[in-house]
């Protein structure tokens, strides 16, 4: 995908508008920065890496997680099925998503 966030913070500040969509976009701009240490990192440009975790307790709780597309797809392909189980759903949600279980984390 490669998204270059500062080339992206340029070109917003660039524009001067009001406009919702201008609104919407900064807001996701600061969340995919927030965001960013739990994405992907084929997500965004290699030379604006961050190779940093933003403290030590969170590096050791996300230590060899990764998100799983797979359960992310099975969550959404059978969440209405009715032998799915809200049991079956967190477990494919937490291990679709592992940072989830850092709003729990106790360190």
């Amino acid at each position: 995908v490669n998204f270059d966030l500062d080339m992206a913070e340029k070109l917003l500040m660039q524009q001067d508008s009001e406009a919702l969509v201008h609104k919407s976009l900064s807001q996701l701009l600061r969340n995919l920065r927030a965001y960013k240490p739990f994405l992907p990192g084929y997500l965004f440009c290699s030379d604006v890496e961050d190779t940093e975790p933003p403290n030590e307790d969170i590096k050791a709780a996300m230590e060899g997680q990764s998100t799983s597309q797979v359960h992310a797809r099975r969550a959404a392909q059978r969440i209405r099925e009715p032998g799915y189980t809200l049991s079956n759903f967190r477990d494919d949600v937490i291990t679709a998503f592992p940072e989830l279980t850092l709003y729990t984390y106790s360190g």
